[in-house]
């Protein structure tokens, strides 16, 4: 029997952060001197079939330290979104409010808590900050100044008060950030694609006979699309079906190669403005060296984005954008405050119904079952490269005596030896294509062909040329070497370039 509350018009379930969501996000990593447990909260909509307005509320949870990781809070049903947000809220604000003043005990210690951000797509974040609605005057929670939000000196921004702002050191507008998902990849890059491109007016739409070549350049790159990736490129043709994750890898990846030379270099410049302070702000290393490079080039892309597709096309993501800056420095890379990683769970949550009878209630039981079976079977994970797949296939380098093997998991990626997960980045910045792995008696080693030219894919815009994000054109592939593995830095993808191929790092969290 599952005990819910009453959430008019619907029931709400709370499992706890301390007491449940918190210990198993613990219990799937390890962190040496830990000293406080900071987390990001996400609240969003799901509904549960097409063929009725059945929908859930989950509240999400994940720790800073590890943004991949995801568990449940608590999660409302019913037929409507919960009538009055702060009911709704009220079971986790007020262990919230508990937790940041006493801290959390975990076995024996008591560590300090605190919220660092609400990762809430705009139309939940309006719900629960009780703010207007992105399609409406005084909407940007953004441009404001120190207090305005507490003090509501921008009356026609407010439609209530959120019962959030009781947890200490909570400041709705800083701690709410802005979704990459949703802004970026959701918003401008579907825009320009879908509704300027594809199914834009004459003077904004690209012609057939240019769609029907990107289309092909993007197929053809699908077996260059690396196993971290969820779907292969597809054709723009199908555009409209394109989920979050493939425009993004048409911005981060393969828009800048399909469409160099196709669309006119006005709107490729554009393009490819947004793709170099985008691909800044992925990088923990270039958003360090380049941030304010990459505000002056998000100025740039809405100033250019007005002049080439006009004001009429000017939306609330496309002034948003000017602040995804201040977020990267509050809360760090855009994937540390992504959805995609509680878009993910929310799909695991999906599969967890049977049938259209209960449904929170088979939520409730089928987490209870897994919670129980985490408690008793907790595993230390262990971040070491793991060896799989042995083989005796060669090729070897003076080094007979060893275990070969085809594949290597790394913590954040995975690299083979065959295409197209076997191109990788050294610390030295040399770029290989692996041919074989091998452990002897001096440890791990690496062998491949370095690639002995490499080249500038783009010098604009501006001041930053592509090698400085560690993009590069690169050909001529030299004899057989051997690296020790720990010499491996990055994943690189590399895609097709006329007789050539573009490589560029694989930015984690695909």
């Amino acid at each position: 029997m599952v005990n819910t509350n009453i959430v008019s018009p619907g029931y709400y379930y709370h499992f706890g952060l301390s007491n449940n969501c918190i210990e198993i996000l613990l219990s799937r990593c390890s962190f040496q001197n830990l000293h406080f447990i900071e987390v990001n909260i996400n609240i969003d909509s799901l509904p549960l079939c097409k063929s009725s307005s059945s929908q859930v509320y989950p509240i999400l949870c994940n720790l800073v330290e590890n943004y991949n990781e995801v568990d449940i809070v608590g999660i409302y049903h019913g037929y409507e979104k919960p009538a009055d947000a702060n009911v709704f809220l009220q079971p986790f604000t007020e262990e919230a409010k508990n937790l940041t003043l006493h801290g959390i005990k975990l076995k024996d210690h008591i560590y300090s808590f605190k919220i660092r951000s609400f990762i809430c797509d705009v139309p939940a974040k309006t719900f629960i900050t009780y703010t207007k609605g992105h399609s409406g005057y005084y909407s940007c929670s953004k441009c404001t100044v120190k207090d305005d939000f507490r003090l509501k000196l921008q009356e026609d921004h407010h439609t209530g008060t959120s019962i959030l702002e009781s947890i200490p050191n909570i400041n709705m507008v800083t701690k709410c950030a802005s979704l990459p998902m949703h802004l970026i990849f959701l918003g401008i890059v579907k825009k320009i694609v879908v509704s300027l491109w594809y199914c834009g007016k004459p003077k904004t739409k690209l012609s057939f006979r240019q769609m029907s070549i990107i289309s092909k350049l993007l197929i053809n790159q699908r077996e260059n699309i690396s196993s971290e990736f969820n779907r292969k490129s597809r054709s723009l043709f199908e555009s409209k079906r394109w989920e979050a994750t493939e425009f993004r890898t048409f911005l981060l990846y393969t828009g800048r190669v399909v469409l160099k030379s196709i669309i006119n270099y006005d709107q490729y410049l554009n393009f490819l403005t947004l793709h170099v302070a985008i691909t800044i702000l992925s990088n923990s290393k270039h958003m360090k060296q380049h941030l304010d490079y990459s505000k002056s080039l998000l100025q740039y892309f809405v100033e250019t984005f007005i002049i080439l597709y006009g004001k009429e096309n000017a939306s609330h993501n496309l002034h948003h954008l000017l602040h995804i800056c201040d977020d990267v420095e509050k809360f760090g890379t855009l994937q540390e405050f992504s959805a995609f990683p509680f878009e993910n769970h929310l799909q695991y949550l999906l599969k967890m119904i049977r049938k259209n009878n209960k449904e929170l209630e088979q939520i409730v039981s089928r987490i209870t079952e897994r919670n129980y079976c985490i408690n008793h079977n907790l595993k230390i994970r262990n971040n070491e490269p793991k060896f799989l797949n042995p083989h005796f296939n060669g090729p070897l380098i003076n080094s007979h005596n060893c275990n070969q093997f085809s594949k290597v998991v790394f913590k954040q990626f995975i690299l083979k030896q065959c295409e197209p997960d076997n191109c990788c980045s050294l610390k030295d910045e040399s770029i290989i294509v692996i041919k074989n792995f091998i452990v002897n008696e001096d440890g791990p080693v690496v062998i491949g062909n370095k690639y002995k030219t490499l080249t500038d894919f783009y010098t604009v815009p501006c001041k930053l040329q592509s090698s400085k994000l560690d993009i590069y054109l690169v050909s001529d592939v030299g004899n057989l070497e051997s690296w020790d593995l720990e010499q491996i830095a990055n994943k690189c993808i590399k895609l097709k370039f006329e007789n050539k191929y573009v490589v560029f790092p694989l930015l984690y969290s695909e």
